[in-house]
């Protein structure tokens, strides 16, 4: 069985689009309501607007 854990509380109107980018290693997402690209670096627990 599979443990989930939330590493992000990305208050997102709609999350969606979720791309991991290799070469950054991050984590790329839409916010279609919210009309943002946002960007998640899990090395570092940043978030933040791209």
């Amino acid at each position: 069985m599979s443990v989930l854990e939330c590493v992000l509380d990305a208050k997102a109107q709609v999350g969606e689009c979720p791309t991991w980018h290799q070469g950054e290693q991050r984590l790329y997402w839409v916010d279609a309501k919210g009309g943002r690209i946002n960007r998640f670096d899990p090395a570092t627990g940043r978030k933040r607007n791209a």
